[in-house]
C-alpha cells in the first residue's frame, strides 16, 4: 500500500507545487491527529490539524466532553505567550497508540508525554514522561497537569484583559464543567462506552460466553445503547 501510494501513479502527474508526496508519508501516522498541509504550495489554504476520536460517544454531553477538550487544548498550544511544547516522537505516538485500544485503557495504561512542555527561550529538553491520563489531566510531582496549566493561561488572559475578567472566568468554570465526564472516566468513576457495551453482552442471558454475540444479544443491546444515548446510564 505504502510502495503504491508513494511509488506508484497516484502522484506521477501532479505539478511540482503539489504536496501529494507529503501527503501520502504523513498520512502513514494518522492514527490521532492528521496534518493537513495546503493542497499545493500556491494555494491559499493554510496548514491545518485535526483531531480524530476514536469512537462517536453515545450521548450529546459526551460528545461536547470530547470536542471542548481539544479546544483547551488547541488554545494552550496556540496561545503565543505560553510557548508550550508537546511533542514527542512518532515511535512514542504509536506505542500511545498500542496502548490505548487495549481494554480499559483509560485506567489501566499510561502513555508517553513530553515532560519539559515549557519552551524557554525556544527550547526544551527533550524528556519523556509515562503517566495515566488522569494524571495527564490534574497533574503529579513530576507534571502540572492540563487543568493547571489552562487555568494559568485563563489567568493569564486576566491579567491582559482585566475588564473580561468575569467572562473569563465564567468561561473558565463552564470548560471544566463540560470536561468532568473524562475526568470521571479517567477516574474510573463513569464507565467508557466500550465499558457499558461489554458489561450488557457478558451479563446478557443469551451470550454463550463464547466472543459470538449473536442475534438476540445485537438485538437487545442495540435497544439499550438507544435508550443509554438519552440518560446517564454511564455514571
Amino acid at each position: 500500500w505504502y510502495q503504491r501510494r508513494v511509488h506508484g501513479d497516484m502522484c506521477k502527474d501532479m505539478p511540482p507545487t503539489s504536496t501529494c508526496h507529503l501527503d501520502n508519508i504523513q498520512s502513514c501516522v494518522w492514527t490521532s491527529v492528521r496534518l493537513k498541509p495546503p493542497p499545493s504550495l500556491d494555494s491559499s489554504i493554510s496548514w491545518r490539524v485535526e483531531f480524530r476520536p476514536c469512537d462517536q460517544n453515545l450521548t450529546a454531553e459526551e460528545n461536547v466532553a470530547t470536542a471542548v477538550l481539544v479546544q483547551m487544548f488547541a488554545q494552550l498550544v496556540t496561545y503565543e505567550k505560553t510557548k508550550l511544547n508537546f511533542y514527542i516522537p512518532i515511535s512514542l505516538v504509536d506505542e500511545n497508540i498500542s496502548r490505548a485500544v487495549k481494554k480499559d485503557a483509560i485506567t489501566s495504561q499510561k502513555f508517553w508525554w513530553r515532560k519539559n512542555i515549557i519552551d524557554t527561550a525556544g527550547y526544551s529538553k527533550d524528556e519523556y514522561i509515562e503517566l495515566s491520563l488522569e494524571e495527564w489531566l490534574i497533574g503529579n510531582k513530576d507534571f502540572p497537569g492540563f487543568y493547571h496549566l489552562y487555568s494559568e493561561f485563563i489567568d493569564e488572559l486576566i491579567s491582559s484583559n482585566p475588564d473580561k475578567a468575569e467572562f473569563y472566568r465564567a468561561f473558565r468554570e463552564e470548560c471544566f464543567r463540560a470536561t468532568e465526564i473524562i475526568l470521571q472516566r479517567a477516574q474510573g468513576k463513569r464507565m467508557t462506552t466500550a465499558a457499558l457495551i461489554r458489561k450488557f453482552v457478558t451479563e446478557h442471558s443469551a451470550y454463550e460466553k463464547n466472543s459470538v454475540v449473536n442475534e438476540v444479544v445485537m438485538a437487545d443491546l442495540q435497544e439499550f445503547l438507544i435508550q443509554a444515548s438519552h440518560t446517564d446510564i454511564l455514571e
